[in-house]
């Protein structure tokens, strides 16, 4: 569950980010859709002191269902299990208090109504062939959390991820400023 920031997707996140500033932009950038491995050995020299570049490990499931929300805590897990043969990646959204329908990722093209039988009303179904969630699902899935969460600058959402791939993206950090939703990602253990 819990994924390590890798140097690929920094670089990448950094030129999403040049970008969004109107930074100047080398044409390496611009060409790779990502900052050189050159910037990214400057940037961990300038932050060595607070930058931890371990090796990511994998969480098992248990350990990921581990994490309990206490009042004023809203949390957001994600667990996968092929125990019935089907890929089905789950998002668990928890408010504190209340409770907020899940979002399915089911491994098909397209989605079909039977298969939500059995879930709680208002879920949100999502498809794609591997059953993954995807840079394109997860500002959906970040939307439906907001519509049932309901944040204000007044009452503020703090949001827990993991640094997965479709996580790390500039727009989600966009949308989340937008809507006072407070990220704080784990970092790899």
């Amino acid at each position: 569950m819990c994924y390590g920031l890798d140097s690929t997707r920094l670089r990448i996140l950094s030129y999403q980010y040049a970008k969004e500033l109107k930074l100047s932009i080398s044409p390496t950038w611009k060409k790779e859709k990502k900052a050189t491995e050159e910037w990214l050995r400057g940037f961990r020299q300038r932050y060595k002191t607070v930058l931890s570049c371990t090796k990511p490990e994998k969480a098992s499931l248990s350990r990921a269902t581990a994490l309990n929300a206490t009042t004023g805590l809203k949390q957001v897990g994600q667990a996968t299990s092929t125990e019935s043969g089907e890929f089905v990646t789950v998002l668990n959204l928890v408010k504190s208090g209340s409770f907020i329908p899940p979002v399915f990722i089911f491994s098909r093209v397209r989605f079909k109504q039977f298969m939500l039988t059995g879930a709680p009303s208002r879920s949100l179904r999502l498809a794609y062939i591997l059953g993954w969630m995807t840079e394109e699902h997860f500002p959906i899935s970040m939307q439906h959390f907001v519509k049932n969460a309901k944040p204000t600058p007044e009452s503020k959402v703090l949001l827990l991820m993991n640094n997965h791939g479709s996580h790390v993206n500039h727009k989600v950090v966009n949308f989340a400023k937008q809507k006072t939703i407070v990220l704080l990602k784990f970092s790899p253990h």
